[in-house]
């Protein structure tokens, strides 16, 4: 058969179009320009390395979200310092929309914590749960002005970070925020949110590094001089995971359940905002895109399918059911477990599966060590 009738066989478009290419038939590919930068391509799951994986979590997963929350607090520091400079209810409105969307854009950092964060001690700057309601009312009915200094250096976690602002933004007696009558909330407020704002601009300067140092991103990612070794790496993430999965699954939802221990609902971070559904699904987003990777891009599934596809699929499947479990609560966690308990019971009873999965077969397929209470309630 001559070339010719080769290429007028009939074929699918895309094979077709596939041949053009290969074999000759037709004119040659358009050059693409060089100014264009073009990315390379992902490799297939089967063939992704231990390197290749922690190489796209940090450049499409764990970088652009850190930037992302430290955009958002930047935003809810602005957000602030316009209501406290002209009060309104506009003004009021936006700062708790800022506060809302920083939250959630933190929470959605949760599943790579380690680093920076942990070296910090980042949680106790920014997001510290149960506060100290008691003592946060003092400090407002005090003389002694809140400043950035004094929520830096004297008051403790529970009386500073993200859930305190939104009891300073949320709770009824905030009305003081929008009609100028209540100084000492705004500077409350205006410290936090210039406080967490640093804390997270100072996250991502330790991941990215400066013109002077490299960053922990490089060491990270194995691409520095100095360099966490791959299996290193690949173990942080796993761990980060179990830990993640653990915290939401026993000492959240299941202490909210009571669950092997006497019922506490307020193991579930909630305040004016009720915010309490759209954390979970921020957390389980972040457990999606750690292991799913970002799109075009490898997370820890790409490790797990070479070497199980059947794990796997378990993994991702368990991780789906547990989003939709959450996306059909009728409200808030704190509101089911009073009025619907078996919407929770059923986000509960899907996050165990993840979290069997995940500490039975994905640490032993990838030979991860984790500690005895990290696995503790896998069964």
């Amino acid at each position: 058969m001559s070339m010719m009738k080769s290429c007028l066989k009939p074929v699918p478009i895309l094979a077709a179009l596939m041949l053009l290419f290969a074999s000759g038939c037709g004119a040659s590919a358009t050059p693409i320009p060089t100014d264009t930068e073009v990315p390379p391509a992902t490799p297939a799951p089967e063939k992704a390395t231990r390197a290749e994986v922690i190489q796209s979590l940090t450049a499409q997963v764990i970088l652009p979200g850190y930037k992302a929350a430290s955009d958002s607090m930047a935003t809810l520091k602005q957000s602030v310092d316009a209501l406290c400079s002209a009060p309104s209810d506009a003004g009021l409105d936006a700062a708790r929309d800022a506060w809302r969307e920083a939250r959630q854009a933190w929470l959605r950092t949760e599943s790579y914590r380690f680093g920076p964060a942990m070296d910090r001690r980042s949680i106790s700057v920014v997001d510290w749960w149960p506060i100290d309601a008691g003592k946060i009312d003092r400090n407002l009915a005090s003389d002694d002005e809140v400043t950035v200094e004094r929520v830096t250096e004297f008051l403790p976690a529970t009386q500073r970070g993200m859930s305190v602002a939104e009891y300073l933004l949320f709770e009824q007696e905030s009305v003081g925020l929008s009609d100028g009558s209540d100084s000492q909330r705004c500077s409350y407020l205006k410290a936090i949110a210039t406080v967490v704002s640093d804390e997270l601009a100072g996250i991502l300067t330790d991941w990215q590094g400066t013109a002077d140092s490299s960053g922990y991103a490089s060491y990270f990612d194995g691409t520095g001089s100095l360099a966490l070794i791959d299996s290193d790496a690949e173990a942080e993430v796993v761990r980060s995971l179990v830990f993640q999965v653990r915290s939401i699954a026993n000492m959240r939802l299941g202490a909210g359940l009571g669950i092997d221990q006497e019922v506490d609902a307020s193991a579930i971070p909630t305040g004016g905002a009720d915010h309490s559904r759209e954390d979970l699904l921020s957390q389980l987003d972040s457990i999606a895109s750690v292991y799913r990777g970002a799109e075009g891009g490898m997370g820890v599934s790409a490790r797990v399918f070479a070497m199980s596809a059947e794990i796997d699929a378990r993994m991702l499947t368990a991780i789906e059911a547990t989003i939709t479990a959450a996306r059909n609560l009728d409200g808030s966690i704190i509101a089911q477990l009073e009025g619907n308990p078996a919407q929770v019971r059923a986000v509960y009873d899907n996050m165990k599966e993840l979290q069997r999965v995940l500490n039975t077969e994905i640490v032993s397929l990838l030979g991860v060590s984790v500690g005895f209470s990290d696995t503790d309630g896998d069964s």
